[in-house]
């Protein structure tokens, strides 16, 4: 079992893989991280720079476009409460 962690997306992310080799696993681990990193960089409120973070500080002052990805995320996160009732 091969396991690394570190500080992301406000939290503490772990990622544990049971993988072929270890090095096989650290490569599957590190792009994760790698895709976090960059997801982190969209939709931190806590970075000033993040994609989030300019449509919270701008977004009330006209409509903005946004990147595919927030888009997508942005369609799923209402999907979602609108199936849960906004609960």
């Amino acid at each position: 079992m091969t396991r690394r962690a570190c500080p992301l997306l406000g939290t503490f992310f772990e990622i544990s893989l049971e993988a072929q080799s270890d090095q096989y696993a650290h490569q599957i681990i590190t792009d994760a991280f790698v895709e976090a990193t960059r997801l982190q960089g969209i939709l931190s409120r806590y970075e000033s720079q993040s994609e989030v973070s300019r449509l919270n500080a701008i977004g009330h002052l006209a409509p903005q476009r946004v990147s595919g990805v927030l888009l997508e995320i942005l369609e799923f996160s209402n999907e979602r409460s609108e199936r849960s009732e906004r609960l």
